[in-house]
């Protein structure tokens, strides 16, 4: 039974797919762990790439190695999201 996942965690469960090469990606949730599911430190470094690309951020990989969950990695590219925006309110001043 997948739970729901929002936006984000939809598109990190599309980048374990492809990069875990997951048959069944519906039966992914935001609990989901990438080294259960096959992942290594290669493709962690992979992943970390992708999300910088995807979404503007660096994924803090010691933070991710601690709890590679999808739901987790969505956290933390909000949480890197926020920092950056706050920079920038920080440099207005």
């Amino acid at each position: 039974v997948e739970e729901k996942m929002n936006a984000i965690e939809r598109a990190i469960a599309d980048m374990w797919t492809e990069s875990l090469d997951i048959d069944r990606p519906q039966d992914l949730s935001p609990d989901s762990n990438f080294f259960d599911l096959g992942g290594h430190s290669l493709l962690a470094n992979l992943i970390g790439a992708r999300v910088n690309e995807d979404f503007g951020v660096d994924l803090d990989l010691e933070k991710f190695f601690e709890k590679p969950t999808i739901k987790n990695v969505a956290q933390l590219i909000l949480e890197a999201q926020m920092e950056i925006l706050s920079n920038a309110e920080a440099e207005k001043r």
